[in-house]
């Protein structure tokens, strides 16, 4: 049984359908062994390929994170069990489907960084959101204080600390974000 007590089968296997590759939902065949077919479960309808894993030792580096969460297999029908999210480029905007971003997240215990391709939503720089979805591409929904105020959630730029090129718009800089704030060697930060 899956992690949320669904049953699970064996299938015919395929050598095609890897890691983050389109597939189709209907058809768990055109995902290759050890990897299912299902959408993120945040409203996206762009299905890929996710591997199945036990620990973050089974994803791709660096951003690569082993966790249980909800896969959509259709509009009606999911499922949840350990398979880890694809590992993409957040300052670039690589390595995600159409229509999605490559989110920069915490893990729930906040003990690492990971990377996940969501929905990308219109947000900009300090609009209100209440999830990463609600926010642009290469934008993250974070819990913020504004003067010493109290804290909001508004969608805050990712940026690299320290790199040669400023990806931040004028008049901001790059804060670094308190451990853990690496994926990699890469240091990473918010546009504030």
């Amino acid at each position: 049984t899956g992690v949320g007590n669904e049953t699970l089968v064996c299938r015919k296997t395929t050598t095609t359908g890897t890691e983050g590759v389109a597939c189709t939902t209907s058809d768990p065949t055109t995902c290759a062994a050890g990897l299912t077919c299902g959408e993120p479960g945040d409203g996206s309808t762009d299905p890929v390929c996710y591997k199945f894993c036990n620990d973050d030792t089974a994803c791709a580096a660096p951003g690569g994170y082993c966790h249980a969460g909800p896969l959509e297999a259709s509009p009606n029908e999911g499922f949840t069990a350990k398979t880890c999210t694809l590992s993409c480029d957040p300052i670039a905007q690589k390595g995600c489907g159409a229509g999605q971003a490559c989110n920069l997240a915490i893990s729930p215990d906040r003990t690492r960084l990971f990377t996940s391709c969501i929905m990308a939503g219109t947000g900009g720089y300090q609009a209100a959101c209440s999830t990463a979805e609600d926010c642009q591409a290469g934008f993250s929904c974070l819990h913020v204080s504004l003067g010493g105020g109290p804290q909001q959630l508004m969608c805050l730029k990712g940026c690299q600390v320290g790199a040669a090129t400023a990806s931040c718009a004028a008049g901001q800089a790059c804060q670094a974000i308190p451990p853990p704030d690496t994926l990699g060697t890469t240091q990473y930060g918010w546009c504030y």
